[in-house]
């Protein structure tokens, strides 16, 4: 068992997580029909998504995950899912200012390392309490 780990370790080390998030939500995107993420940024599922976050009847939706503002929320991707992408499913999203999501990808990319390990070092940082925080838009 032993030969097996590590090798795949040592893989696993060597990926280009940047390169490989993007290229896999961009190929979820072209399976549906959607050329590009600026092209879904612009889309109704996008849209749609924001909307439904916006006039949730939580305040979750309506805040930094980390600060508490509200200026400049951006709901940030954890992991880029089809169902996401596709359907419009909030699973994946969380919301944050600017700053913090822009905090969030420059640690993923200074690191090398996948957007949810990014986001889960930022919530360590700032001691976010995840527990029992309810992520579905109603």
């Amino acid at each position: 068992m032993q030969y097996f780990i590590k090798p795949v370790k040592q893989y696993v080390s060597r990926i280009n997580w940047g390169a490989f998030q993007y290229s896999r939500r961009n190929r979820f995107l072209k399976e549906a029909g959607i050329e590009n993420y600026k092209e879904f940024l612009a889309s109704r599922v996008w849209k749609e998504l924001k909307n439904r976050a916006k006039n949730a009847k939580s305040d979750y939706w309506r805040k930094c995950l980390v600060c508490g503002s509200a200026k400049n929320l951006n709901l940030h991707h954890i992991r880029y899912r089809r169902k996401m992408l596709v359907d419009g499913d909030a699973k994946n999203l969380r919301p944050l200012c600017k700053y913090h999501h822009l905090e969030t990808h420059g640690m993923a990319n200074s690191k090398n390392k996948p957007l949810r390990w990014a986001f889960n070092k930022l919530v360590e940082k700032y001691s976010v309490d995840m527990d029992g925080i309810k992520t579905s838009i109603k």
